[in-house]
């Protein structure tokens, strides 16, 4: 019996580098991997390392196509530098069992968002870990997206917002991240972390829910301009844990910014945080549900550490607040023991 060769083909560009076989006719690719460009990319994380194909890229044209094409299972490991993004909106999603992540090599990493840009991600199981985000209009924003992992960021120097999330952001975590000086063109608007709907934008009753999403182990300042964690309107199920906010830049505004923390929706848990320099207040609760535990707030202020306007609020008396000025107060309601 002849014996028939195994095909092998070699696809080759100036940017990658494939290996196809063709079996039982139909051709098979391997993932793809870079051929070095005189850059140097991160290390290879365990995330990345059991990735379905991993892609690096070293400069900007790299990186918009790789994001143009990404697919459930894909890891883009970016190169240390400057990406000047402007304005740009992921719309790919991943799966439960082949997440989509982008990584780089840490804050030298540097996504430039051009002023008047942000990231819109309108995507589902996505990780984004080790970039900066900086010089946008806002850093980074969420739509329609759930399970998504912002990990180990620094976000910095925008008009407003850091991070937002909502129009149906659900389980979605930011984490290990940090944030400063936002709000530098509009203050009132610059919030690190703000969750919930905004109809301003147009949003809906139907799609303003942001549920059962974490903010842990993030420092917030100096110059957060607005709060450091806004639970608004249409947020229930929120974990604010862990996180450091420094409250040195905030701007107190009648009607927008009293407090480093401000609280609306149902079912929050505030626990583990460290709040330093109230704008008045440490953390304001409008209205809805919350426990608040083992938080420490040092004021220095005339303000209240845990100020609660109504609503069903449980205030543990392990919350400690320290540095109050004639007038303040550590809680406005009693505690619980």
């Amino acid at each position: 019996m002849p014996i028939t060769p195994y095909p092998i083909r070699i696809h080759l560009t100036r940017i990658m580098l494939q290996y196809c076989a063709l079996t039982a006719g139909v051709w098979a690719c391997s993932p793809t991997s870079p051929i070095p460009d005189d850059i140097t990319l991160p290390p290879l994380s365990p995330a990345c390392a059991s990735a379905t194909r991993r892609i690096g890229v070293g400069n900007l044209a790299q990186l918009t196509a790789a994001l143009a094409a990404v697919r459930p299972g894909d890891c883009i490991r970016v190169a240390a530098g400057s990406y000047a993004f402007g304005a740009s909106r992921w719309t790919r999603s991943g799966t439960e069992a082949e997440r989509i992540l982008l990584e780089g090599a840490g804050p030298s990493t540097v996504f430039t968002l051009g002023g008047s840009g942000g990231i819109y991600l309108q995507a589902s199981y996505w990780t984004i870990r080790r970039l900066r985000l900086t010089d946008g209009f806002f850093g980074l924003q969420t739509e329609g997206a759930a399970y998504v992992e912002l990990d180990s960021l620094e976000i910095d120097h925008l008009n407003q917002t850091a991070v937002n999330l909502f129009y149906g952001t659900n389980h979605t975590t930011v984490r290990r991240s940090k944030i400063h000086h936002t709000g530098q063109g509009t203050a009132r608007y610059g919030e690190g972390v703000y969750i919930g709907g905004n109809a301003a934008l147009g949003s809906s009753a139907a799609d303003d829910a942001a549920d059962d999403n974490s903010v842990l182990d993030n420092q917030f300042g100096p110059s957060i301009t607005a709060e450091a964690i806004d639970i608004s309107r249409g947020a229930d199920r929120v974990t604010a844990a862990g996180n450091t906010m420094d409250g040195t830049g905030t701007v107190s505004e009648s009607g927008f910014t009293n407090s480093l923390v401000g609280v609306r929706g149902v079912d929050h848990q505030i626990t583990d945080n460290v709040l330093i320099k109230g704008a008045p207040n440490g953390i304001d609760v409008y209205e809805g549900s919350a426990t608040f535990r083992r938080n420490q707030v040092s004021l220095e202020s005339e303000g209240v550490g845990i100020r609660v306007a109504e609503g069903a609020i449980t205030v543990y008396c392990d919350n400690v607040v320290t540095n109050i000025s004639s007038g303040g107060a550590a809680y406005n309601v009693p505690c619980t023991p």
